[in-house]
């Protein structure tokens, strides 16, 4: 039997999981509400940003037997002028926070996420990240992602965007 695998963003200090998500909004707090509150302002000069997106795939029923090389790969569309989508991983859970506002996301395959594509995705782990009978999380690193947004931006709602996990079960 082929493993389940839903999307989910992690919040607060605990970190608290919003299980199986199916859109993300880029925002100034740590929330994943869908609602318009908390933008990021197009400042008149420099970069503003978005709060940090911390992101795990959830196995929700057992592979047959291992899931293992898991990556993650945008649509390749580059975004509206003055805006880029960075994206890195990281093995430890860092909670979004004010000082997201004014700071780029570090590590050391931070990348803008356009570079990541089907042909080129990012890999979150390269070994076995969970074997059956197990669900959850398993031994994968979180996902990051943060928006920049500089003063040639246009304001207003912005297209949306694709993203896509893989992994290798066996």
């Amino acid at each position: 039997m082929s493993a389940t695998i839903q999307i989910d963003s992690f919040h607060g200090s605990t970190p608290v999981p919003n299980s199986n998500i199916s859109s993300i909004r880029f925002r100034r707090d740590d929330t994943d509400t869908q609602d318009y509150s908390s933008p990021i302002p197009i400042p008149s000069s420099g970069i503003n940003y978005s709060w940090r997106k911390s992101i795990k795939a959830n196995i929700t029923i057992s592979p047959s037997a291992q899931i293992s090389n898991l990556r993650w790969y945008s649509d390749g569309i580059a975004w509206e002028n003055g805006v880029v989508c960075y994206v890195c991983h990281y093995s430890n859970y860092i909670q979004a926070s004010v000082s997201d506002n004014t700071t780029e996301i570090s590590g050391s395959d931070l990348a803008d996420s356009t570079i990541y594509t089907s042909a080129s995705p990012l890999v979150i782990n390269s070994g076995i990240v969970i074997s059956n009978p197990n669900t959850g999380y398993g031994t994968q690193d979180y996902l990051i992602m943060q928006l920049s947004v500089d003063s040639d931006a246009v304001q207003g709602v912005q297209s949306s965007h694709s993203f896509f996990y893989t992994w290798d079960e066996i």
